[in-house]
């Protein structure tokens, strides 16, 4: 889905009268007085963190059960016949093989996070009181608000530099990985 949208449905969800997840919090006895997730403080970075892991998560696990299903059935049936927990075969097969895949759902989840712009901006706009801006709106406010064109462009540069720095890393440790 469109960020847009997403951001759209997290607006109805975490509504403060009348959102769901508030409806659920208070009928489970999590809490007595509403919380009003995109106007408080306290809570609107927290809001747009969960939209944005909610997001993401689709394509992260599609990715991770691909890389699951590349590891062979031979080595946790080899594993149960040496007596192997399920712990041994998650932390002796599992991760070790998972390494590259992990390391590319990181990657590219960070990636993808400093690239979402509508989702921040539907939800809360970087308020309030600037709790909850993140990189790519504070860009776009410097640039296209404040007419700040020189510190928007810092800010974006600095972002790329971000991404080049986790794609270069991630392109060494699987290149390491293709060697062995």
């Amino acid at each position: 889905m469109p960020g847009l949208v997403v951001g759209v449905l997290w607006n109805w969800l975490l509504a403060g009268d009348f959102g769901v997840i508030n409806w659920l919090l208070e009928s489970f006895g999590f809490i007595d007085d509403p919380i009003f997730w995109r106007s408080d403080i306290d809570y609107s970075l927290l809001s747009v963190i969960l939209a944005s892991i909610w997001y993401g998560i689709p394509f992260n696990m599609i990715l991770l059960s691909v890389g699951l299903a590349g590891i062979p059935d031979d080595l946790y049936e080899a594993a149960s016949l040496d007596g192997a927990t399920a712990y041994q075969k998650f932390t002796t097969i599992t991760l070790p093989m998972m390494r590259s895949t992990i390391g590319a759902v990181l990657s590219l989840g960070i990636i993808f996070t400093l690239q979402q712009f509508d989702l921040f901006a539907a939800i809360t706009s970087g308020g309030p009181a600037g709790s909850s801006l993140v990189a790519q709106y504070w860009s776009w406010q410097l640039s296209f608000r404040e007419f700040q064109f020189g510190r928007g462009s810092v800010i974006a540069v600095l972002m790329i530099v971000v991404v080049l720095a986790v794609t270069v890393i991630y392109v060494r440790s699987t290149r390491q990985e293709t060697r062995l």
